[in-house]
């Protein structure tokens, strides 16, 4: 409730669904997810086209904290969601509502992992492992296609709706990176928020398992931070011409000796 409610604080053109459902890609099953937030915005002036930026969000009330795995990885733009017309990258409000979410996160890079700390019981739930692969299924059955761009021209007539989805999961545990230097220490850093890609797995016809990078991005957002990620992500949203790509590090740089 708290989460649907700052959301709907900041931008009052939303559409909100609490306690959802939606048919798992991968089981077939019938799923509930937590909240999916379809925040509407005014038309493109070049197209007269309709846009909206979806946040299916997943929630969960955990202690201990999650852990974000980090390799060598160059920044890169992250995997969304784009439903209806395709979308144009003449567009600057279309590209904004690309990259708002990736662009409010603490950085650029996404982890290859995370999980949660846990105790001794090594047969206990992992809720970090567990609530981004729920975002990325949500995500995945409302995104069947993945992306749609076209080079431009792509939005059509009057009346014509994007809408860009994003999954992200919102937590109360501490978010911490994990990563190795050149040197080989072990840095762990507090971050309020982190980007995590789950790559496609697609089992080919001799039963092996491929897996590519056109898979789905997560942002996890720690629940102190949520309302000033969400502020973050509108401003990015209204003020397109001010877009930049988020190459920062999702790690604060260490101290100057």
């Amino acid at each position: 409730m708290e989460v649907a409610r700052v959301v709907y604080k900041r931008h009052r053109y939303t559409f909100l669904e609490q306690s959802y459902h939606y048919i798992d890609p991968q089981t077939s099953k019938e799923r509930e997810g937590d909240v999916s937030a379809t925040l509407f915005f005014d038309d493109d002036t070049s197209s007269r086209a309709e846009h909206a930026l979806q946040l299916i969000i997943e929630c969960k009330r955990t202690d201990a904290p999650w852990i974000a795995f980090f390799g060598g990885a160059a920044p890169y733009e992250g995997q969304v969601g784009i439903s209806g017309r395709a979308a144009d990258r003449a567009c600057k409000l279309c590209r904004a509502l690309a990259n708002a979410v990736f662009n409010a996160r603490s950085g650029g890079v996404n982890a290859y992992a995370i999980v949660e700390k846990r105790n001794e019981d090594k047969q206990a739930k992992d809720h970090a492992y567990e609530a981004v692969h729920q975002a990325a299924n949500a995500m995945r059955a409302a995104y069947p296609h993945g992306e749609r761009w076209q080079a431009g021209g792509g939005h059509g007539t009057d009346g014509d709706m994007t809408t860009f989805g994003h999954a992200i999961v919102v937590t109360s545990s501490p978010l911490v990176t994990c990563r190795i230097d050149a040197e080989g220490e072990i840095h762990l850093a507090e971050v309020p928020s982190v980007g995590v890609h789950l790559p496609r797995v697609t089992p080919d016809v001799g039963k092996r398992v491929s897996q590519s990078w056109e898979g789905t991005d997560v942002t996890v957002v720690q629940a102190d931070a949520f309302s000033s990620f969400v502020d973050t992500v509108v401003q990015h949203t209204e003020n397109p011409e001010e877009i930049r790509p988020n190459t920062a590090k999702p790690w604060p740089d260490p101290p100057s000796s």
